[in-house]
């Protein structure tokens, strides 16, 4: 059972190498989607294969039940939450974003309700937060397991941090040359791994995927609707 969970690990890692560099380095944009989309249902689909459950993965009918109920209060809390730091002159900047600023109010539902939710958050919950912790809990504990897959969530950023400075006008004025780059993707890879670390006891806490995936998604497809607000005000 230990070999096959091994097997199955390393092929999800292998997967998710692949997906990260072709989907922030190789594909065009309107491939993301279809391509993460496919990416999560093959990861569950190599974790059933090795033997792991619905359940296992926080995806059986009871886990979706307490999801639903628990993830619809983090989408109202969160809402709240961009709602303030809207009205706070202190705080709107830090929302502005320049990926968000030339596109029209069509694009930006577009990120918010297809992009996010099935090119972003299906597939980093399924992998982070579902398969990868699952498949290492099997070669050692759950506390290593859910580190081990944390971590990995943070790594997993590195690529898309890369140019986070020029994205933010606040980052941009703080981080210069390549000094300042490295330093935003330490800053993104570790707070993403916390992150990563907060978002799996709440998956176990809750016994159920979708509870983050419910949070994940209420923190960035608001963000790209508080972030066009932002600059609709700036």
């Amino acid at each position: 059972m230990e070999a096959r969970g091994g097997r199955a690990l390393g092929v999800a890692i292998a997967l998710l190498v692949v997906s990260n560099v072709a989907a922030n380095r190789l594909l065009p944009t309107w491939a993301y989607v279809p391509w993460n989309a496919t990416v999560a249902f093959a990861l569950v689909a190599v974790a059933l294969r090795s033997g792991l459950t619905r359940s296992d993965l926080g995806l059986d009918a009871g886990g979706v039940r307490r999801g639903w109920r628990i993830g619809r209060w983090f989408l109202a809390l969160t809402a709240l939450g961009y709602c303030v730091g809207l009205l706070l002159p202190g705080t709107r900047g830090w929302l502005e974003d320049d990926r968000v600023r030339t596109l029209g109010w069509i694009e930006v539902v577009y990120h918010a309700l297809v992009a996010v939710p099935l090119g972003t958050v299906l597939l980093e919950e399924t992998a982070f937060r579902g398969v990868l912790p699952a498949l290492a809990e099997r070669l050692t504990s759950r506390r290593r397991a859910t580190l081990f897959a944390s971590v990995l969530f943070g790594v997993w950023h590195v690529l898309p941090a890369w140019a986070i400075s020029d994205t933010n006008p606040v980052l941009r004025a703080s981080l210069h040359g390549r000094l300042g780059q490295a330093i935003a993707v330490v800053i993104a890879v570790a707070s993403t791994t916390l992150v990563g670390l907060f978002f799996s006891w709440l998956r176990y806490r809750s016994a159920s995927l979708l509870t983050t995936m419910f949070l994940h998604l209420a923190s960035n497809s608001l963000g790209y609707l508080a972030a066009f607000v932002a600059w609709s005000v700036h």
